[in-house]
């Protein structure tokens, strides 16, 4: 068992009522070329997955080099390597720059990283063209990138899954070549492919797959004996009287019928056929037999699983088990944190949004400036002023982020994770050896960062205008106000960003993730007073006019508001840049007494005024991190 480089036993996957994979048992001797052969959708795929650890089986065991995928996925994936069916690739980086985030993942020292990289370039003959983007290259320069990306972790098993698919006669021809030098240099390999002759021109063995179903194994030579030979049509074309000529052919041994089909055309039957051997898809089980299951039978035969699985979980709960996942769940997260910035920070969506908003803050500030000039010397907290002052028909510079800060954050999120699927990115990531943990906390992060780091820019771009053009310096005070309005900025960014976050995980198309993000802040920002107003006057009516039943209904409209982030973020930024604010809500005057109208209040009370509204908006950015979060790992990721 130990000397088995794949090992399965009752291996079983369901996709609610549909068995994808049903009782199988698979064996992998080290050094051979194991092929999976099947039609699409037999399970082939499912079966690959449940391999890398990216799926959980329903039933059955397996392991992998030794490892179980499910216990143990970060050993097993930096042990193998893995070409999904559909590559995709980071298009608008280079093949090398590809290599070098796959070699990141991996945590590979910097030289060790380039080394390999070279060594597995040179390997494929894309030496040459490493450093050109791969949106230039064919599709079969991106399988031998792909075969390069896999030998960076010097695997010992490779798994591909239906590898010449899309390519030219001579491109197949080629990466078979590839296929039989990786297996000379003792790397095991299981592939996948529903054309007969490639399995036959590479494998050692063949496992049929049908339905779900590993129904035939053997070596090539016996199953072509036992089946494959008998499944061929013969067409030939001959020159003579029909009659005659269907008589000779029908006399040939083993042809059961043969068909003219044209005029000169005609077409051998053989007397076995996979057809006959195999049930087809829609044939009926027959009575009493286990073999085959129906959709109707599948539901039924699931639900004794789930339950001993249940009953196996608790009963190792009550002895103190703990289920405890290999490694951190943060291997790989800077590397993701580092190629997500890069992307943010070089493409043309962010340029676009920085000069809108480096436009906005030099037109904000300049009429600021216009009105600040007179008043210098005789304002305490002139900065500040700064980034409150309007002038028609400018709004004030916090007006103006309370617009561009949640199209900034929606603009680094909303394709975070659809992007992946549909640049077919998301399973090659997944196989290196980080959880999805890492992934989708790094892309997060990144944004995060990038917001902040934009927003830091802005905010020293502003302080130095004011330091040019008023002449004097802030204060202290000043100082600390303007920091603490630029971090509340980053958390009311934040919020947008995990919004976005949510939707492109939710939906597959990022122009529709974007289009629910946006209707989501337009929602808070244009409609959510109204229907504030609206229930506080249905939840709490004013029937006689008694103060009480006012202030309850105003209490209330005020409370609803404050669900919007946009409510919170104004009034925290009321407060922070406007010291004299005392404070924020219904104020009676009763609570005025003795109150000297005018007068700043410390930054630490402003702190204290504003402190609900900032753990707000943390709160909101975790809670929708966290759905995000439940959300991908439910998610079955498929090549």
């Amino acid at each position: 068992m130990g000397k088995l480089v794949i090992e399965t036993q009752g291996l079983t996957k369901h996709y609610g009522e549909v068995v994808a994979v049903d009782d199988l048992n698979l064996r992998v001797e080290p050094g051979e070329v194991y092929g999976l052969l099947g039609p699409n959708g037999s399970g082939k795929t499912t079966t690959i997955l449940m391999l890398l650890g990216l799926t959980e089986p329903t039933a059955g065991r397996v392991q992998v080099l030794g490892l179980d995928p499910m216990r143990q996925p970060l050993g097993v994936k930096a042990r193998v390597g893995y070409l999904p069916d559909q590559i995709g690739f980071y298009n608008e980086l280079t093949a090398r720059e590809n290599l070098i985030y796959i070699a990141r993942l991996n945590s590979l020292p910097r030289g060790e990283a380039h080394r390999r990289i070279e060594s597995a370039l040179e390997q494929m003959g894309l030496d040459e063209v490493a450093d050109r983007p791969v949106a230039t290259f064919s599709h079969g320069m991106r399988q031998r990138l792909a075969v390069a990306e896999t030998l960076i972790k010097q695997p010992q098993l490779i798994i591909m899954d239906e590898p010449t698919q899309g390519l030219d006669p001579e491109a197949t021809r080629e990466f078979l070549a590839i296929i039989r030098e990786l297996k000379s240099q003792g790397i095991t390999i299981l592939l996948s492919s529903h054309l007969l002759y490639q399995v036959q021109a590479v494998c050692d063995r063949v496992g049929l797959f049908h339905q779900g179903r590993k129904v035939l194994e053997g070596k090539v030579e016996e199953l072509a004996q036992r089946v494959l030979g008998g499944g061929y049509r013969v067409r030939l074309e001959a020159e003579g009287p029909a009659q005659t000529l269907t008589e000779a052919l029908q006399r040939l041994p083993g042809v059961v019928s043969v068909k003219h089909s044209d005029t000169n055309a005609y077409e051998l039957r053989p007397a076995v056929t996979c057809a006959q051997r195999l049930p087809r898809p829609s044939s009926r089980p027959e009575a009493g037999s286990s073999r085959w299951t129906s959709k109707r039978q599948a539901s039924t035969k699931s639900t004794p699983v789930t339950s001993r699985r249940w009953s196996m979980w608790l009963q190792l709960k009550r002895l103190g088990w703990k289920r405890v996942r290999e490694g951190s769940p943060w291997t790989g997260l800077w590397a993701v944190v580092a190629k997500e910035m890069a992307d943010h920070l070089t493409s043309a969506r962010m340029r676009i949004l920085e000069v809108l908003i480096l436009l906005t803050a030099f037109g904000t500030v300049y009429a600021a400036l216009q009105n600040l000039r007179q008043t210098v010397g005789q304002d305490r907290f002139l900065f500040l002023r700064l980034f409150t002052t309007a002038q028609d028909p400018l709004p004030a510079f916090v007006g103006f982020l309370g617009f561009l800060v949640p199209l900034m954050a929606i603009a680094l999120a909303f394709d975070a994770i659809n992007g992946e699927f549909n640049r077919r990115t998301l399973s090659r990531v997944l196989a290196q050896p980080v959880y999805r943990d890492a992934l989708l906390f790094g892309k997060f992060l990144a944004g995060l960062f990038t917001l902040a780091l934009v927003l830091t820019a802005i905010w020293l771009l502003i302080v130095g205008l004011g330091l040019l053009r008023l002449g004097v310096p802030p204060g202290e005070e000043e100082v600390a106000r303007s920091l603490w309005f630029l971090l509340v900025t980053i958390f009311y960014g934040g919020i947008w960003l995990a919004v976005a976050l949510v939707f492109s995980v939710v939906f597959r198309q990022p122009a529709t993730a974007a289009l629910a993000s946006i209707a989501v802040w337009l929602f808070f920002t244009v409609f959510w007073g109204m229907i504030a107003s609206l229930l506080a006057q249905v939840l709490r009516p004013v029937q006689f006019g008694f103060p009480q039943e006012i202030l309850a209904q105003a209490q209330l409209e005020l409370t609803l508001t404050r669900l919007s982030p946009n409510t919170l973020y104004s009034e925290a930024m009321l407060a922070l840049l406007s010291p004299a604010t005392r404070a924020l809500g219904l104020v009676l005057p009763v609570q005025l007494e003795g109150a000297i109208l005018g007068t700043p209040l410390p930054l630490s009370q402003s702190l204290l005024l504003i402190w609900p509204h900032l753990t707000g908006l943390i709160a909101a950015t975790i809670l929708l991190f966290t759905l995000s979060y439940v959300l991908f790992q439910r998610q079955e990721i498929r090549a």
